[in-house]
């Protein structure tokens, strides 16, 4: 019989964690059930046979079912803690009276990877850029003032896009540098803000950077920032 159940588990180990990424279901066979069931009829098997191998299927077909609804956000989406933490963001972006970001809705079914702005890996569904630049409306009263501690599920993000948001600061006393699983960020644009230089030990922590932007900012004197990229700062 060449009609096979196959539940593929695929899993992607990232950090300590194991993401379940994909259910394959080969359910093409619904055909060849029903001429199995008319066989066992032709060649004259007993009812009880028949009625076994009905049992069987349909407990098969059940088990896939329960399988498919379990795994379906894990599958055909982002990963939940990043949707959460889309959400969060975007709540930052917008406060106090922003409208900014109208495709982020709190819609379970929504998959954030096609939200405007977020870009994913293809494979494991994980955030790997935010392109954030003027995202916050200029209607939207007074500074940003960021809570980085929002941004610490994106632990496979690569790039980050803040240009031209009014940002003031990253709240908290380590700011950016809260962000100990950012192993993976290579380009960080901050450019077009109102920093000033107490944003500069915190990116002393960001070790992986490729490309640092800090142009059009409050900072003044002497400006160090540790680390082998290439840092674009247009005025002082």
């Amino acid at each position: 019989m060449s009609c096979i159940y196959n539940i593929l588990d695929v899993y992607v180990q990232i950090g300590r964690q194991k993401v379940l990424t994909c259910v394959t279901l080969d359910l093409f066979c619904r055909n060849e059930i029903v001429q199995l069931i008319t066989a066992l009829f032709i060649f004259k098997q007993s009812k009880a046979e028949a009625i076994y191998v009905i049992v069987f299927l349909m407990r098969s077909l059940w088990v896939v079912l329960v399988v498919m609804l379990a795994v379906e956000n894990g599958c055909n989406g982002c990963l939940e803690k990043e949707r959460i933490a889309l959400l969060q963001l975007k709540d930052s972006i917008n406060f106090p009276n922003g409208t900014s970001l109208p495709s982020w809705e709190e819609d379970d079914n929504m998959d954030c990877c096609h939200w405007e702005r977020v870009e994913c890996n293809s494979t494991t569904r994980r955030v790997i850029k935010l392109e954030l630049d003027r995202a916050r409306d200029r209607r939207t009263d007074g500074y940003w003032h960021l809570n980085a501690s929002i941004l610490l599920p994106f632990e496979s993000l690569r790039s980050l896009n803040l240009y031209q948001n009014r940002l003031r600061s990253f709240v908290g006393n380590e700011g950016i540098g809260i962000l100990p699983n950012w192993s993976n960020l290579e380009e960080l644009d901050l450019s077009y803000n109102y920093f000033d230089n107490s944003v500069l030990p915190s990116l002393n922590k960001l070790l992986n950077l490729k490309s640092l932007r800090l142009g059009w900012n409050a900072l003044n004197g002497s400006t160090y920032v540790e680390g082998k990229f290439k840092m674009y700062i247009y005025s002082l």
